[in-house]
């Protein structure tokens, strides 16, 4: 049985992991780079004091690298943060699929499938009893008659 609204929801919630991944990694990245930025920055700092290299012009041009990747890195966290409360996109909710499974599928699986077994699970337990008081009445007529039959 198909249950469409199960599968549309499926495939919204993999378009919106999706496009969560991409903003992830677009952070992860950002942070990445300005580690790298600031790791360099640090390398020419402990060069300028350990060998007395004039590193001024390194440190300003990596000074504005450092406050570009900074900004990046800001607006793309708040970006992520931003999306992460959103529900854009989303047509079909966990409780909407709950509402169709248990207003239209679950009722028909119960008609086609679950309503026949068990009636054909009563047929055969009033079969079953029939059958066992039947023997035991035969028994019992056999045990208390005048014929003298003894069954163990």
């Amino acid at each position: 049985m198909k249950f469409e609204n199960y599968e549309k929801f499926l495939a919204e919630q993999q378009s919106k992991a999706e496009e969560g991944g991409e903003l992830h990694n677009k952070k992860v990245e950002a942070q990445a780079k300005l580690d790298d930025l600031l790791a360099e920055y640090e390398a020419a700092m402990v060069k300028k004091f350990t060998v007395g290299t004039d590193e001024t012009k390194t440190l300003d041009a990596l000074d504005g690298k450092i406050d570009a990747a900074k900004r990046e890195r800001d607006r793309v966290a708040r970006e992520y943060e931003v999306y992460s409360r959103v529900s854009r996109g989303i047509s079909i909710t966990r409780e909407d699929v709950i509402v169709a499974w248990n207003s239209r599928v679950n009722p028909q699986l119960y008609e086609n499938k679950i309503a026949p077994a068990l009636k054909a699970l009563e047929a055969t337990k009033k079969a079953y009893y029939e059958a066992m008081y039947a023997y035991f009445d035969s028994v019992h007529e056999i045990q208390t008659s005048k014929k003298g039959y003894l069954v163990h």
